[in-house]
């Protein structure tokens, strides 16, 4: 029972839902699962790499100066399509959510080298992600987003990487505070 005299009221369920679903959430940002979250590996000069964490987290959708209205409208499209593409049932947690959670960070670590690689466009950093050459410019977001690979299911930019991580988060979150629900 919550005690009223605390005002911080550290037993409110709401809260530890709310941690929960933090962590559920960065699990699935790229980004998290490494030592280098900003991607500096990328760069020639690591101390004067843009902040690439910054811009896949926030940037497009929060910026004062330069609101992106085009690219968020791409973005919410994108994310709509990943949720229907990402049926419940497809990112409900098994038996074991350690382990699940060692899957998800290792699916969401896989998508590092396009982040990688498309901060090195957008940048106009010469090189290679191996051997970075050179100063970067300035940071374009927007060749940062549309910036797409090959890979086995087809083209992925960063556009439809981050569409398909935070839809991948959005359906294990609500999974996991279902299980959590059911199990209390």
């Amino acid at each position: 029972m919550p005690d009223p005299a605390n005002e911080k009221n550290e037993d409110n369920a709401l809260r530890w839902a709310g941690y929960l679903s933090h962590y559920v959430q960065d699990n699935c940002q790229p980004q998290h699962a490494t030592a280098d979250y900003k991607s500096v590996s990328y760069f020639a000069d690591k101390r004067k790499a843009p902040n690439v964490h910054s811009e896949v987290e926030w940037r497009m959708n929060d910026d004062e100066k330069q609101p992106f209205p085009q690219l968020r409208a791409d973005y919410w499209e994108a994310l709509q399509a990943s949720l229907a593409a990402l049926t419940p049932d497809k990112a409900k947690p098994g038996d074991d959510l350690w382990l699940d959670t060692l899957k998800i960070s290792d699916h969401s670590y896989q998508q590092l080298p396009l982040i990688g690689l498309a901060a090195m466009h957008a940048a106009g950093q010469a090189g290679t992600p191996e051997n970075p050459t050179g100063p970067a410019g300035a940071f374009d977001t927007e060749k940062f987003f549309r910036f797409s690979i090959d890979t086995p299911q087809g083209k992925l930019s960063v556009l439809q990487m981050k569409a398909n991580q935070q839809a991948l988060a959005v359906r294990r979150t609500a999974a996991v505070l279902r299980r959590a629900w059911d199990e209390a």
